[in-house]
């Protein structure tokens, strides 16, 4: 009834797209998780610097309180 060589190409077709869906997925998940670590690392050595810069001024309580209210 129906034309088996059209039913396999659509059958192809979706295949690949859903292929393609999951490879742009993964690079896109790939991507993120990549620019999140890159941030983690920078937020992790401003923490550093940020605390090796507070144990050479003392740990003075006042500086803290200046660094938290403006």
């Amino acid at each position: 009834m129906f034309n088996q060589k059209g039913t396999t190409l659509i059958e192809a077709l979706l295949a690949f797209s859903i292929y393609c869906v999951v490879i742009v997925m993964f690079v896109t998940l790939m991507s993120t998780l990549n620019t999140s670590a890159v941030d983690l690392k920078k937020r992790e050595r401003q923490m550093t610097f940020d605390e090796s810069a507070l144990f050479l001024n003392g740990g003075d309580e006042t500086l803290l309180i200046k660094r938290v209210l403006p």
